[in-house]
């Protein structure tokens, strides 16, 4: 059963490359069934591409039009200083009708749609300067059958100075709400699937110079603070795209790009290529975070008070911290995939905690915390949490909430509430599984992807280890395990203690990876799994890794 999910997606005017190969690595997904797109929200750049998306039209079609847009042609002007003139005066730098003429184009004899028509419901994002607000064409609405998509999408493209000018007062969507994350949290709707805004990493801008370039700048810094309001919102997870040095005008260099590109084959551009890999692993842990409520992005530490999440931590450990538990199980994992020789951009680790419970008390349990430790300095991405009993039952859904304890960087935690307290008794158990990724695991132990042969073999002399302990545990944890999977070509060493024992099977370790981590085994990986039996309360359980 596919995944759903609503897509948010940034505008960002030129870095609309990049939207176009997360776009083409989302739409495979689609067409396997692994994903399911519910709902649509896109602003300027975004709401072109996924309006179009939203249409039916297919992403390689998308790829033409705009590959083989004439830049050139798009423009009134083409030097500085009759740009600057033409700011100056007021007058619009490009010609907003050769971009409808390229939209119809692309929608071939759908170029009368109206907005009710998508096959996905869709959310255009556009800003009415007159009123001093944000519009919203909804694909659901009654209005809808009466606005032509096109419009729709031209409205949200609407830059000013570029495309409308004082004699225009709907312009960029982009100057109100310019990731459109906000609107679909707000309209909730019938849509379950969890909402994932697509956004870019910050680059560095230069200082303007002359009039133009002080106007543009004044925009692009409208349409960041736009881009803050809706990273502060802790239920969605975030991706990050690159724009490397493509800057929101800069719309000759992005045609480029796109023109390099053969869709669905790599290898012609390497900052499209590199956008398509991070959408990909993004979407790796995406698909694997298999939850009941719903993903949390591990910004949510961040943007929330620090104080409360404090007060949060003392409380819980106050009222609850005491209570213990029998563990019948418990396993901690890493896939460790940023420890290959040549690790893909932006590629993660992933974490895993399960442990298989029951309250020792009579008492009602209405609250766990759940420790997601940080490694260093790196905080933790794309937390999920679900818990299920072990019965077959109906799972609960607890409401999540970051807490952190004070003075300490690195020690983060998730309360659980749970609205109706979990049913206790000898008979009843639960799993309780945490997901999170971390850039690397094991910082001592990654190899810098310059590193020449003979920097490999010596590594960096690192020493790691991989361990976790028992705690509020009433009797001794009748098995802790650890598992580790890591690339073929790493050459790790291991040493533990007497008590813990080693899974010699290579067969079986894998197949135990592949359940923890619950994704299949990535060709040339390794898989090792180490246990304790019998171990009691405070006793560490760990395996030293060293290169």
């Amino acid at each position: 059963m596919p995944r759903k999910l609503q897509l948010a997606l940034q505008g960002g005017g030129a870095k609309l490359f990049a939207i176009m190969a997360c776009m083409e690595e989302l739409e495979a997904r689609v067409r396997d069934s692994r994903l399911e797109i519910e709902r649509i929200a896109g602003t300027s750049a975004g709401a072109l591409v996924g309006g179009l998306y939203a249409a039916g039209i297919p992403m390689h079609r998308i790829h033409d039009m705009l590959a083989n847009t004439d830049v050139a042609q798009l423009m009134r002007v083409t030097s500085l200083p009759s740009q600057i003139l033409w700011v100056a005066l007021s007058w619009p730098l490009a010609r907003e009708e050769r971009v409808r003429e390229r939209l119809e184009w692309c929608l071939g004899d759908k170029k009368d749609m109206t907005l009710n028509q998508v096959t996905i419901p869709l959310l255009i994002i556009a800003s009415d300067v007159g009123k001093r607000r944000r519009i919203i064409y909804d694909s659901t609405a009654k209005e809808a059958a009466g606005l032509s998509l096109v419009k729709c999408i031209l409205d949200s493209c609407g830059l000013p100075f570029f495309f409308r000018t004082a004699a225009h007062e709907i312009m960029d969507g982009g100057l109100s709400e310019n990731l459109p994350t906000q609107v679909l949290v707000e309209r909730p709707g019938n849509f379950v699937g969890d909402v994932v805004g697509v956004s870019f990493l910050n680059a560095e801008r230069g200082h303007p110079n002359n009039a133009r370039d002080l106007a543009l700048a004044i925009l692009d810094t409208a349409l960041s603070a736009a881009e803050d309001r809706a990273r502060s919102l802790s239920n969605v997870s975030l991706l990050e795209l690159r724009p490397f040095k493509i800057a929101t005008f800069d719309f000759s260099a992005a045609q480029g790009i796109l023109a390099a590109v053969t869709p669905g084959k790599s290898g012609h551009n390497g900052d499209y290529d590199a956008n398509r890999e991070l959408t990909k692993n993004f979407l790796d842990n995406f698909e694997r975070a298999d939850l009941v409520s719903g993903s949390l992005d591990g910004r949510m530490w961040e943007v929330t008070d620090a104080e409360v999440m404090h007060r949060l931590w003392d409380t819980f450990n106050a009222q609850h911290l005491k209570r213990l538990f029998h563990y019948d199980r418990s396993a901690f994992g890493v896939d460790c995939r940023s420890l290959s020789r040549k690790p893909r951009q932006h590629q993660t680790d992933a974490v895993v905690q399960e442990v298989v419970f029951r309250p020792a008390s009579d008492l009602p349990l209405d609250c766990l915390r759940v420790a997601i430790a940080g490694v260093g300095n790196q905080k933790p991405k794309f937390v999920s949490c679900l818990i299920e009993q072990m019965d077959g039952g109906e799972s609960p859904t607890p409401v999540q909430v970051p807490a952190k304890a004070r003075g300490k960087v690195d020690e983060l935690g998730l309360l659980l509430f749970f609205p109706k307290p979990l049913e206790v008794s000898e008979k009843k158990w639960y799993r309780l599984r945490a997901e999170y990724s971390v850039e690397c695991a094991f910082p001592p132990l990654r190899v810098s992807e310059e590193a020449d042969e003979g920097e490999f073999a010596r590594g960096k002399k690192g020493v790691d280890q991989l361990g976790t302990n028992a705690t509020r545990n009433l009797e001794p944890v009748g098995m802790v395990e650890l598992v580790l999977r890591y690339p073929a070509g790493t050459d790790l060493k291991f040493s533990h203690g007497s008590d813990v024992l080693k899974e010699n099977s290579l067969d079986a370790a894998k197949k135990r990876a592949e359940e923890l981590f619950r994704s299949p085994s990535a060709e040339g990986s390794l898989s090792r799994v180490w246990r304790s039996l019998r171990v009691a309360r405070g006793d560490l359980v760990n395996v030293e890794i060293s290169l």
